[in-house]
């Protein structure tokens, strides 16, 4: 619920500041603010799947109170850091020098780009040592500080964005400025994961080759998985179309990106936990729990994700007119298209996270670098003839291809019948979205969408009416008096 409650400050200003950002900074430079952000991203696989690995083995160490492993892995981690932090902050710095030249940029864009890979540059340099943190209070399962960091964060980012706006300063300075709330949460989140850790002490002594390697060893099938990863999701779309399109594609092309990430966040708030806990419990020999773990997170998960991604498509044309404008009702297509992807990930959303808690990655490494071959194969292609709908569709198809196999290993290593996952997931749920679409499209013929206020009220009424029905008739008794109890626990911490 704390991971919940930061994702919700997270997306809501990005929603609310979209369009005034775009108008501000112009439809180009606001694009290249979104592929700094995305340059960025890709240079974090440098991470080499260590951030992970650390969630995931701080959760053993500390079920198991081995003290002394905790430490060494600690140690070797921080170093890490640091190297990849100077790294990183290197190769931005020579890209705003020699590399901008290879996007299809005008003369004041490449300005802009130079100025912003340097900033970024700037930030690397702190940022990727502090952010070890965040991974240790991820592992300690320590949700209600990360989240009191996440929502200070939020607000330094609403502050920055508010700034820039009454400014006019441009995309450079609202980068500086988040960069600079980046750190500064970075940095609240090591010490308070210091304070958390108590009697464990990091020592030059414990730093080895050999502990590093075993990192390393365990981090590479991660690494090859967040490869994998920033191929498939909208990183590499925007790369893409700044090689073949132009910047602008990229402003148009977040119009759907960013009704598709919705759902991905959303679809993040109930699986957040899962790799700790997962890994505590395979700590633990419990085997049955990592079952009903799978059985019960994904109809739930499906349960609250999928009427959003129905909702989403059904009143795409609405929502991107009242939202953004008239030039990005042209993309609505492209984001029912990508939103339509998520109704097949929903179903292996629960089981990849725990098989990273549990060890089991070399098929979720296999899994991922097909599905990104095949999505960048087919992009690239796509493309010229398609402009922004061809990345979309690289995507979606290629996340379609791939999708049975997930679900064949995942049932297999769970020891969950088809049968039973047809009646304990799927049949509770799947019938209960046509719900979604006939709300969502009486809202539409009664000319409710024809505002922004009458879309917002026409999507939650879809999406509203669609939980309710799977909650009364899709839940076991048992399943509704687990929800209810969650709900009085938050009603009992928030009056606390």
């Amino acid at each position: 619920m704390a991971n919940a409650l930061v994702k919700v400050l997270q997306l809501a200003p990005a929603f609310v500041f979209m369009p005034f950002l775009i108008r501000g900074f112009g439809l180009a430079n606001y694009g290249l603010f979104m592929l700094a952000g995305s340059l960025s991203v890709y240079l974090g696989l440098l991470d080499l799947g260590v951030s992970p690995t650390i969630v995931k083995r701080v959760a053993e160490y500390r079920a198991r109170g081995e003290d002394d492993g905790l430490a060494s892995l600690l140690s070797n981690s921080v170093v890490f850091y640091v190297v990849i932090g100077v790294l990183v902050s290197t190769l931005l710095l020579l890209l705003a020098r020699f590399g901008v030249g290879v996007f299809r940029l005008a003369a004041s864009g490449e300005d802009v780009a130079r100025n912003l890979f340097t900033v970024a540059a700037a930030v690397a340099l702190f940022s990727w040592p502090l952010g070890i943190g965040h991974a240790v209070l991820s592992g300690l399962q320590r949700y209600d500080l990360s989240a009191t960091v996440g929502s200070g964060m939020v607000i330094g980012n609403l502050v920055a964005t508010a700034y820039v706006l009454a400014t006019n300063d441009g995309p450079v300075v609202l980068l500086a400025g988040m960069g600079l709330v980046s750190i500064v949460g970075a940095a609240v989140s090591t010490l308070l994961a210091w304070r958390e850790l108590g009697d464990v002490r990091l020592s030059p002594n414990h730093v080895s080759a050999k502990a590093m390697g075993s990192i390393l060893h365990f981090g590479g099938m991660l690494f090859l998985m967040q490869v994998a990863v920033l191929v498939i999701q909208q990183q590499t779309d925007r790369l893409v179309l700044a090689t073949f399109v132009g910047a602008a594609a990229i402003g148009l092309y977040e119009a759907a990106a960013k009704l598709s990430g919705l759902v991905d966040q959303m679809m993040a708030m109930p699986i957040s936990a899962l790799v700790p806990a997962s890994s505590q419990m395979d700590a633990q020999q419990r085997p049955e729990a990592l079952r009903a773990l799978f059985l019960r997170g994904t109809k739930y998960t499906l349960a609250f994700a999928a009427p959003i991604a129905v909702g989403l498509m059904t009143l795409a044309r609405p929502v991107l007119g009242a939202w953004l404008g008239r030039q990005f009702v042209s993309q609505a297509f492209a984001a029912q298209v990508m939103l339509f992807q998520w109704l097949f990930y929903l179903n292996v959303a629960v089981a990849f996270p725990i098989f990273i808690g549990i060890g089991r990655v070399r098929f979720l490494a296999r899994y991922t670098l097909t599905q990104a071959a095949l999505n960048l194969c087919l992009s690239l292609v796509l493309v010229r003839p398609l402009g922004i709908l061809g990345v979309v569709l690289g995507t979606t198809i290629a996340d379609i291809v791939v999708f049975p196999f997930g679900v064949a290993y995942t049932l297999r290593e769970l020891k969950v019948g088809v049968g039973e996952y047809l009646r304990r997931v799927v049949l509770p749920t799947y019938p209960f979205l046509v719900i979604t679409v006939i709300v969502g499209l009486a809202c539409v013929a009664t000319g409710v969408t024809d505002t922004l206020l009458g879309v917002a009220v026409a999507g939650l009424s879809s999406v509203f009416a669609c939980w309710l029905a799977i909650f009364a008739f899709g839940f076991e008794p048992s399943e509704r008096q687990d929800v209810w109890r969650l709900m009085t626990m938050v009603a009992e911490r928030v009056r606390r």
